[in-house]
């Protein structure tokens, strides 16, 4: 018997309510509104978690015993998820935004019940952003490089987590990620900084909505197999959160249709969330996945390189949050082919806390197929591996005489 036999998840996972998640394709040939995608998608949901799936895994007396008993145990909270987010949604489309709001708070368990969904970054020190501008020179100091001071806080758009005027922290594991997000500009237009986590840091704590459910699947096949080589029965109670916040996490995932739009109907959710999140101080920020590329399997793309990261403001003391200035210190600005010709020192054995060392080479595939074994040799990874070199500063530390960056192994160039 064959791995796909043993344990044929692939026929569940591959349903339309996990195929619809960062699906754009999917979400865009649809003639129904938002509303109506998501209660159609809600509803066939809740019949798969209703139906017996045959998926056996070791431990069981019968045929797909313990994965349906997950999905049993996940039924209540799920349904209560879904029905206060479709409530929300029709509160806020009636133009009664606040009584969206508190019916999405209603939803939402307990704290305890997100506690396996709250942890610190995968990550470690992998956190970037960029800059778009038609000027490079203009973006010289890390406070250019943060959010959007308070202070012009009448330039602040909307955003999946975020809105009008309020500024949030967006950063990305990957410069590939914020490359994507940002509308794949030209690389001439690009600014970057790596952002460091401080000790600060430490005390985050990040809600994930990140896992993809192929990426899900595959995690539960490999647990299966651990199991099995080990004798022991898969803890239920590890696997079941992941089909409870499903309808949450799908309402967070779907891209959006009109991207040139005002209003995006696919951001009320998530912006809900993030104000939930304001308002319930023990949860810092949210990973997500990016809905700008396609789900792909570990071979083809490693899943830590496809999450974007987004943290409120909360102090309004000054310019910037002073909580998230503690938090990071950040790599002065510096443009995205600059970057690649610079000279930097080797970085050491050991020094790759945080980063993809190279001598492990990780899968990369562009959604349009083009695709090389090593994403470090790529021009992003390569900009990543570069940054490891570069010293982090604090918000308001600067560089030099004139706050510009000048690395420490480059050349001076003189300023016309």
């Amino acid at each position: 018997m064959n791995e796909r036999e043993k344990y044929p998840l692939d026929k569940f996972f591959n349903k339309k309510p996990f195929r619809a998640a960062y699906n754009e394709e999917l979400w865009r040939n649809s003639e129904l509104s938002f509303l109506a995608y998501y209660k159609k998608l809600f509803r066939k949901y809740m019949r798969m978690l209703e139906q017996s799936w045959p998926i056996p895994l070791p431990g069981d007396t019968t045929d797909g015993s313990q994965f349906n008993e997950v999905l049993s145990h996940s039924k209540k909270n799920a349904r209560t998820v879904g029905k206060g987010i479709i409530k929300a949604l029709t509160h806020c489309l009636e133009g009664r935004r606040h009584e969206g709001f508190a019916a999405f708070s209603e939803c939402l368990p307990e704290i305890g019940s997100f506690e396996p969904m709250i942890d610190k970054s995968y990550n470690e020190h992998r956190y970037f952003r960029i800059r778009l501008t038609d000027n490079v020179a203009e973006i010289g100091t890390v406070s250019d490089m943060f959010h959007i001071p308070f202070s012009k806080r009448h330039n602040i758009r909307e955003y999946r987590y975020s809105i009008l005027g309020y500024p949030c922290l967006y950063l990305a594991s990957s410069l590939y990620t914020c490359w994507e997000e940002m509308g794949r500009p030209p690389f001439h237009t690009v600014v970057l900084s790596r952002f460091q986590p401080t000790d600060s840091f430490n005390r985050t704590k990040i809600l994930f909505l990140s896992i993809a459910p192929r990426q899900y699947k595959e995690e539960i096949a490999r647990r299966a197999r651990v199991a099995e080589h080990t004798g022991k029965h898969i803890e239920i109670e590890s696997l079941k959160t992941f089909f409870e916040f499903w309808p949450l996490q799908l309402a967070c995932s779907i891209p959006t249709k009109y991207p040139k739009g005002v209003f995006h109907e696919e951001y009320i959710i998530p912006q809900f969330l993030m104000e939930w999140i304001r308002c319930y101080r023990k949860v810092n920020g949210v990973c997500y996945r990016t809905t700008k590329v396609p789900q792909m399997d570990w071979e083809q793309m490693h899943p830590y390189l496809l999450y974007n990261y987004a943290f409120p403001a909360r102090q309004i003391a000054s310019d910037h949050c002073s909580e998230l200035s503690r938090d990071f210190l950040l790599t002065p600005p510096i443009p995205f082919e600059l970057s690649l010709t610079c000279d930097r020192q080797e970085l050491k054995h050991g020094d790759f806390s945080g980063f993809f060392n190279p001598a492990s080479p990780i899968p990369f595939t562009l959604p349009t197929g083009i695709s090389t074994p090593s994403y470090q040799k790529t021009g992003f990874g390569n900009a990543e591996y570069r940054s490891a070199c570069d010293t982090a500063i604090a918000l308001g530390e600067r560089t030099d005489e004139i706050g510009r960056w000048m690395p420490h192994t480059m050349a001076v160039v003189a300023e016309k």
